[in-house]
């Protein structure tokens, strides 16, 4: 963590850090990096090519199990389109006019992802979306410039609800399950739940796995120990024990 201080050092560490805890997706300490020095909080087991150094404006706050497909850009503020003029060169002051950025500032602009999210390829989020819901689904190359409500699916330039993920019945046993804050094991006993389309019976035994949880303030991200959070490198098998890899 020390010698991330170093900008010239910090592609060789991350490459490193990759390649010993296995990703974004399983590591704790590119998680803790992302908090220190971007002031952004990734839950776990959030991954994707989309997640880079960066990209996340200060305050942005990721759910547990989203993923982000590549070419993934976020936007917190445009350019001054209600003044006269719009050209940096009256409020940029790199240019030397104006002694000071007189726009909002990008890291006021918060922006709320949930968990279980997926955004597709070439997503763009604009500053008016200043949050994604739990379960939601942003179809590829998607100009996302409204907040995306829990469970829904839109896609387009601007865009658009397309329909809902689930049924009402179906995401009101799912959204109070908040199954993503569960630990890994508990999630793998009922593996076969989340390896097959719902049904009426899978539904009433996923309600009965994951009963409902207390709702709490704020968006909901597990935050669990080095040791808990890594799974173990092993492919699952539901008849029979784990086969390490």
């Amino acid at each position: 963590m020390a010698a991330y201080r170093w900008p010239p050092f910090r592609p060789g560490i991350r490459w490193l850090i990759g390649r010993l805890e296995g990703g974004i997706m399983c590591s704790v300490t590119q998680r803790r990096i992302f908090e220190v020095y971007e002031g952004v909080r990734i839950g776990p087991y959030s991954r994707g090519a989309g997640i880079r150094p960066g990209l996340f404006a200060r305050g942005t706050v990721i759910g547990n199990f989203s993923c982000f497909a590549i070419g993934l850009q976020v936007l917190r503020r445009n350019h001054a389109a209600a003044r006269f003029s719009q050209h940096p060169l009256f409020f940029n002051p790199l240019f030397g006019l104006v002694a000071q950025d007189a726009r909002p500032d990008a890291h006021s602009n918060h922006l709320t992802i949930g968990s279980d999210v997926w955004t597709g390829l070439n997503v763009i989020i604009c500053p008016g979306c200043r949050s994604i819901g739990d379960g939601a689904i942003v179809g590829a190359g998607a100009v996302v410039t409204k907040d995306v409500p829990p469970y829904t699916i839109v896609a387009g330039n601007p865009a658009k609800p397309i329909r809902k993920r689930y049924a009402p019945e179906v995401e009101a046993v799912v959204a109070a399950s908040a199954w993503w804050l569960r630990p890994l094991p508990e999630l793998v006993e009922h593996l076969d739940l989340f390896t097959q389309d719902i049904t009426e019976a899978t539904l009433a035994r996923f309600a009965a796995a994951f009963p409902p949880r207390p709702k709490a303030d704020g968006p909901q991200s597990s935050k669990p120990s080095p040791k808990s959070f890594r799974p173990p490198m092993t492919r699952i098998h539901t008849d029979g024990p784990p086969e390490k890899i």
